[in-house]
């Protein structure tokens, strides 16, 4: 009966939601995230909580549009507020080597209110329809995935169609304390990209707790997982459960240091049905002597990450992924398959000369082969076909430059990357894909980085928008991309022109 009650409360807010840390953080140009490296300069690798982010927006005092359509409607009564937006957006361009016609369009409504500045609702409803690039998602193309949402009402090709409910409800009781259930994604790290959790994944039904006693800030949170793949017609979505928790520390205003832990359930043992473990949700323990005591049918993953700020206005940072890893191994030089992590390292500077609201960030990931995998799909990395941290998955190392530039309603975005990747090239697991049970392995020793078939992609992306109104994010704009895909079998590339007009509240590069 208990595990029952559970999944019947998650599968609930799966239909009623939104991410209330996401959407605050919908303007992500290059004003938006100065304003965020001045006002929230600590613990910034955890989103804040929705009434901070809001601070920030309001910081930036954008100029009154007074559109009545995009504005929507807005009431304040008795520290009662509520807030009624439309949603609306449409992409269209072309693959110049294709000689294909892409789209991307949505449309729909947002609403959030606020009561007492302690009860926050946010929710978006949202109707897609798109015709996607090849690449996008290759490995599940057999399977009725979005990339960055979940399951598609629709799919033919590469047309798709889907609904999409974003959103979550929070209560702050006190400045110390939240609480947050909703639908949506999350992300841990100060970089472009995160070896820990990252928003390229599907959206998910989630609780969280935040708390915030003096240097330290923590939170908690419960996830509710699709496995597409193993998901029967007929029978719904089969579903794991996924507990994080992540720790951070303020050691002084420039620097900052986080603990990142998080398990993945397998509901089934050896026995037969085992439910969910609430062993996990003491927020005191850690899951890795947990899930030893269990026998080990779980998945448990451990990460450290931190961010030192000099000058006021350049940030290095960092992260690293533990999936497993015995010290002698790493160094015998005999490539045992079981020394799964990774690691990330990045620079960014804030304020360019004479460009006040410019960023520009340098990132190296390494990532090495069948880390985030594990026996079952039930319990790999991953949700709805797409993995929770980097979107290439594993067996990779990546360089990526991005550039930002805001100046009053004018906004350019360049993006390029250089990844590398060993990838399967029979039934036979070599490590990049974490969908793939690790006992697929060849052998046990004799692995090594980058192992397969090398593949080499060179992704560039060009946005440059005009916005008009920006609290709304009502914008238009144009899109160039290319990407190169190298491999000893073939050249995949890839070029395209969009453009576009619209409040733009979801992800919409393809940046792998």
């Amino acid at each position: 009966m208990r595990n029952y009650l559970i999944a019947l409360f998650f599968l609930f807010f799966q239909s009623v939601s939104a991410q209330l840390h996401q959407n605050s953080r919908m303007l992500q140009n290059a004003e938006f995230e100065v304003a965020v490296e001045k006002l929230l300069n600590s613990h910034t690798a955890i989103y804040g909580n929705a009434e901070k982010l809001e601070q920030i927006t309001d910081s930036l005092q954008f100029k009154p549009n007074n559109n009545k359509i995009i504005n929507g409607l807005a009431i304040n009564l008795n520290k009662f507020e509520f807030n009624f937006k439309p949603i609306f957006y449409v992409e269209v361009g072309a693959d110049a080597v294709k000689k294909s016609v892409q789209s991307n369009t949505y449309g729909g409504f947002s609403i959030s209110t606020k009561k007492n500045k302690k009860l926050y609702f946010e929710g978006n409803f949202t109707a897609h329809f798109a015709k996607l690039p090849e690449f996008a998602n290759p490995q599940f193309a057999d399977l009725p995935v979005v990339p960055y949402f979940s399951q598609a009402l629709y799919r033919n090709e590469n047309s798709v169609a889907w609904l999409n409910f974003m959103g979550g409800l929070r209560y702050n009781p006190s400045k110390y304390f939240g609480f947050e259930i909703g639908k949506g994604a999350h992300k841990i790290g100060d970089g472009y990209r995160s070896l820990l959790l990252s928003e390229n994944s599907a959206q998910y039904a989630y609780s969280r707790l935040d708390a915030s006693v003096w240097r330290f800030k923590y939170f908690a949170m419960l996830s509710l997982l699709n496995d597409i793949k193993n998901s029967e017609p007929g029978l719904g979505l089969q579903h794991s459960f996924a507990v994080t928790h992540v720790l951070s520390y303020q050691v002084f205003k420039a620097m900052n240091i986080y603990f990142f832990e998080t398990v993945l359930m397998n509901t089934t043992d050896s026995v037969g049905y085992r439910g969910f473990d609430v062993n996990y949700l003491n927020p005191m323990v850690f899951y890795r002597p947990v899930e030893f005591a269990n026998g080990s049918p779980d998945n448990v993953l451990m990460g450290l990450g931190g961010k030192l700020t000099v000058f006021n206005t350049v940030s290095l940072y960092a992260q690293g992924i533990l999936d497993e890893f015995i010290l002698s191994k790493t160094f015998s030089g005999a490539g045992w398959w079981g020394n799964k992590f990774g690691l990330q390292l990045g620079i960014y500077k804030v304020g360019l000369p004479f460009l006040p609201n410019s960023k520009i960030l340098a990132e190296y990931n390494w990532v090495r082969p069948f880390t985030y995998s594990h026996e079952t799909n039930f319990t790999n990395y991953g949700s709805a076909g797409q993995a929770l941290a980097h979107p290439s998955g594993a067996n990779f190392d990546e360089l990526l430059l991005r550039i930002s530039l805001s100046h009053n309603n004018f906004d350019i975005t360049l993006t390029g990357s250089a990844i590398r990747q060993g990838t399967d090239t029979s039934l036979v697991s070599l490590g990049s894909n974490p969908f793939r049970s690790y006992s697929l392995r060849k052998a046990d020793e004799g692995n090594a980085f980058l192992q397969g078939e090398l593949h080499k992609i060179m992704n560039a992306e060009l946005d440059a928008a005009y916005f008009f109104n920006k609290k709304a994010n009502f914008k238009a704009g144009i899109r160039l991309r290319y990407r190169n895909d190298f491999s000893p079998k073939n050249k995949n590339l890839y070029t395209s022109f969009n453009v576009y007009i619209g409040t733009s509240i979801f992800n919409t590069s393809f940046l792998y």
